[in-house]
């Protein structure tokens, strides 16, 4: 046949594998989990024809076959790998003591082989998706619901829990969600109910959400020397809200350094306190610090304590560490990488207009939010904590509310205005291209100086002597409106299904929405139909709602003709 029907047939071959290794992937997951079963022997000729059958073609629609053998040299290595194992096993009596160590480090080998020839296969699979005409929108919807759905079927393993713990499926899907839009609301306790594995497995799904599995994708492409297709780039430079393709490369490896050396800097930081916790437990102390280090600074807000940090309120080292997080993990990839520019280079590197004005409103919110809880629950509950408990337990609950999750304080025993003013801070959210949720920061900002435009009759939007697109101002209200659209949405079926009062509902709402996890303690007592809704909205909330528009309308079309203007009343 011709070259482009071969390769056409490749590039479908290669699509087909796609599905066929996920399934077996999912398959092998279980078996590791579950009593070893003879099917194991039928899992490794699956694999092995396929991974024989898809080399060959490969080969033979190759022109050059040679470079084909050099480019794909892991592909090949890990081939005779798995034939010798495979050989290996079947060597090994069935009734052998050492059955259960082969049949183990065998199906984890095909676990890794099938996880990492996806990886590598990444930009081929790219470019399948590019010919159905996938828009960058509907890519990011696609790349986060599936590793939610792969974290779900980890978490639901039963090597996930802790003995005699299991769970309900719908219960490790909303645990994965909540953990990939970093989120932090739970159905059942993190600490307990998950064994070390299922803690490792939801750290995993946090650091992926946080950074985007298409980042990490496009980043151990570019650490292995391959090369991104251009409609790759653009899908990631879209996923991190970036116009230049140019440097997008060195972006994406700036925001993996930041995000790892801000997160090793947390885990130094939570060493000492939890060092002097678990009584000179080195391994535990280690663990608890990286955990709550990752969580912290990707604002998913789980912890390994049942009432999060509680206990707590009143130590200045643990709020500071965790409000640093919090705080540099919300500002946005972009602002961290800006700051840090002006750090190296001094005034060389200017700071730009969204570096300002998401610093300004941070700062803004902050302090705004600490003032507001303090004078609304000064009589109730830090009615009896001394004046730095106060201080501490103001300014926490106010960063805390803007996409963190984590709690000093008793969220169910607040008054109910102060749960309101909370949730407007969680409506707000953090700043974009970060790992918080919300409508963002520089968005509010947006809107509001669009206001005061109006008000004073001018024709642009202007600030620190630019101006801002017409674009940037309807995307803003473009947001705002889906967002209060989806808002009212989530609040109105939880309220027709659910038997709890509103201002609980109302702020569970809000949470999902805005990727926070504070909770009233409603969301553990949730129908399965509620959590299908919750589980929506967190998921609507990460990726945000205007994505999800813009996913459904596939096709851009640009107006050429113009109507007459005609005047409305309005207000």
């Amino acid at each position: 046949m011709p070259y482009d029907k071969k390769d056409r047939f490749s590039r479908y071959f290669t699509l087909f594998l796609l599905f066929i290794e996920i399934d077996v992937f999912i398959w092998v997951l279980f078996e590791l989990g579950y009593s070893f079963r003879p099917l194991i022997y039928q899992v490794g000729k699956i694999v092995i024809a396929l991974f024989l059958l898809d080399v060959l073609i490969k080969f033979i629609v190759e022109p050059y076959p040679v470079t084909y053998i050099r480019k794909n040299w892991f592909q090949w290595t890990a081939f005779f790998i798995l034939i010798y194992f495979y050989l290996k096993f079947r060597a090994v009596p069935v009734t052998d003591k050492y059955i259960f160590i082969y049949s183990r480090l065998y199906l984890g080998f095909i676990e890794v082989l099938l996880f990492t020839n996806f990886i590598m296969r990444s930009q081929d699979i790219r470019s399948i998706f590019s010919s159905f005409r996938v828009n960058p929108a509907q890519l990011i919807i696609v790349s986060f619901a599936s590793i939610i759905l792969v974290g779900s079927f980890l978490l639901y393993l039963p090597y996930s829990t802790a003995e005699g713990k299991g769970i309900r499926y719908i219960d490790a899907l909303f645990t994965s969600t909540s953990a990939v839009c970093v989120t932090g609301l739970v159905v059942v306790d993190t600490g307990s109910t998950f064994s070390v594995i299922g803690q490792l497995f939801i750290l995993f799904l946090i650091q992926a959400g946080g950074l985007g599995i298409m980042t990490i994708a496009a980043f151990i492409q570019v650490s292995l020397g391959s090369q991104m297709s251009l409609y790759g780039r653009f899908s990631t430079a879209a996923l991190l809200d970036q116009s230049n393709l140019k440097n997008l490369y060195t972006i994406i490896k700036s925001i993996v350094a930041i995000t790892f050396v801000m997160e090793t800097i947390g885990v130094m930081m939570f060493y000492p306190y939890f060092h002097s916790l678990f009584h000179n437990d080195i391994g535990r102390a280690i663990y608890y610090s990286i955990f709550h280090s990752v969580s912290a600074f990707c604002n998913a807000g789980f912890s390994l304590f049942n009432s999060s940090f509680m206990n707590d309120v009143g130590n200045v080292w643990v709020n500071f560490v965790l409000m640093f997080l919090i705080i540099t993990g919300g500002l946005g990839f972009t602002v961290l990488l800006n700051l840090s520019k002006r750090v190296v280079y001094g005034r060389k590197e200017r700071i730009t207009v969204q570096t300002r004005l998401v610093l300004i409103s941070t700062l803004i919110l902050i302090i705004t939010g600490a003032v507001l809880f303090f004078l609304f629950e000064k009589n109730n509950i830090l009615k009896n904590y001394t004046p730095i408990e106060k201080f501490l337990a103001s300014i926490f609950q106010s960063v805390t509310a803007r996409t963190a999750g984590f709690n000093t304080v008793d969220i169910g025993k607040l008054r109910p205005v102060t749960l309101f003013a909370m949730s407007i801070f969680m409506f707000i959210g953090a700043s974009p291209g970060s790992t918080g949720g919300g409508i963002k920061t520089t968005t509010v900002f947006i809107l509001f100086l669009s206001i005061v435009t109006i008000l004073r009759d001018q024709r642009f939007n202007t600030i620190f002597k630019r101006r801002i697109p017409y674009q940037v101002v309807n995307r803003s209200f473009a947001i705002l409106v889906s967002a209060i659209v989806l808002v009212i949405s989530t609040i109105t079926l939880l309220g027709l299904t659910q038997d709890s009062h509103f201002i609980g509902l109302f702020f569970e709402s809000i949470s999902a929405f805005g990727t926070v996890g504070l909770s009233t303690g409603v969301t553990p007592h949730l129908t399965d139909f509620g959590k299908i809704v919750v589980i929506i909205t967190m998921f609507a909330g990460r990726i945000g709602p205007l994505t999800l528009v813009l996913a459904i309308r596939n096709v851009q079309s640009t107006r050429l003709i113009t109507y007459p203007e005609e005047r409305v009343m309005v207000g």
